[in-house]
């Protein structure tokens, strides 16, 4: 066995089970309550033809195609539009088994050039949940927002557990299962339905 397989393994063995959702103040109930698009992770490393760790090629032109379209949607009804990123610390052993994808100051934080961006409301994490960065959970807050849709990559890891994060603060989450990616289709059913359970709705772009 390499030695990068074994770090792989031992990395695999020490995940599963973990709950990479985080806590937090629950939400008020907001007078006027705005609704946010949470875009993550569209990202060159996951979604490009040199990604380094790719999500299923042939999921990525659709999943752009239907981001785009809730982008253009939230646009016309006043939603904030938010992007998120992985950037990954250079000194962390995990980014091995990730083959050094999103590593910050690598060309491959850099947003899909097939991606509408149409904000400056952007927010990096290093972690699975996007909630892990205390100053998205600010912004909406201070934005009195209540309802979020997500979607992007990746469908069971980034998606799903900062879906988790907004449900265990008291947001509706709105999880697009046709506007997400994986390695795999059966990874975004399973991540539908357990997310689903948890008690967001799914929707369809």
């Amino acid at each position: 066995m390499t030695k990068e397989l074994l770090l792989v393994c031992t990395a695999t063995l020490v995940l599963i089970g973990c709950n990479f959702s985080t806590n937090g103040k629950r939400i008020d109930g907001y007078a006027a309550p705005k609704r946010a698009l949470l875009v993550l992770d569209v990202q060159k490393d996951f979604t490009s033809d040199a990604a380094r760790m790719p999500v299923d090629k042939s999921q990525v032109v659709p999943m752009i195609q239907k981001i785009n379209l809730l982008i253009s949607d939230s646009q016309k009804n006043g939603d904030l539009v938010i992007y998120i990123r992985n950037i990954f610390h250079k000194p962390d052993i995990a980014n091995l088994f990730r083959h050094f994808a999103a590593v910050g100051g690598s060309p491959g934080i850099a947003f899909d050039d097939r991606l509408a961006v149409v904000s400056e409301h952007v927010f990096a994490k290093s972690q699975p949940d996007a909630f892990s960065n205390k100053e998205l959970e600010a912004f909406l807050i201070a934005n009195r927002v209540n309802e979020v849709t997500v979607c992007g990559v990746f469908a069971d890891q980034c998606v799903y557990w900062t879906s988790r994060g907004a449900l265990n603060r008291g947001y509706r989450v709105n999880y697009v299962v046709d506007a997400v990616a994986a390695t795999s289709m059966k990874d975004i059913s399973k991540a539908a339905k357990s997310i689903e359970e948890y008690g967001a709705v799914l929707a369809r772009k």
